[in-house]
């Protein structure tokens, strides 16, 4: 069941943000995962959840992306 759905726009610090300054100490690479926290009251995720991100641009979808937790 659905546990959390948020926009860009509630976050403190923007993407773009993140990014540079994750970049300025370490390398990314394609099909890495940035995860930033979530909204306080959201709860916590144990192995085999499952995580999806969806990135739009518009009414385009630019990137649709699902990952299981896993226990290590």
């Amino acid at each position: 069941s659905l546990v959390q759905e948020a926009k860009t726009d509630l976050m403190i610090y923007k993407p773009d943000t993140i990014l540079q300054e994750i970049q300025s100490f370490m390398t990314l690479y394609p099909g890495d995962i940035v995860m930033t926290g979530t909204p306080k009251g959201v709860g916590t995720y144990e192995p085999g959840d499952r995580f999806e991100a969806v990135l739009l641009d518009g009414d385009r979808e630019l990137l649709n992306q699902t990952w299981i937790v896993n226990s290590d």
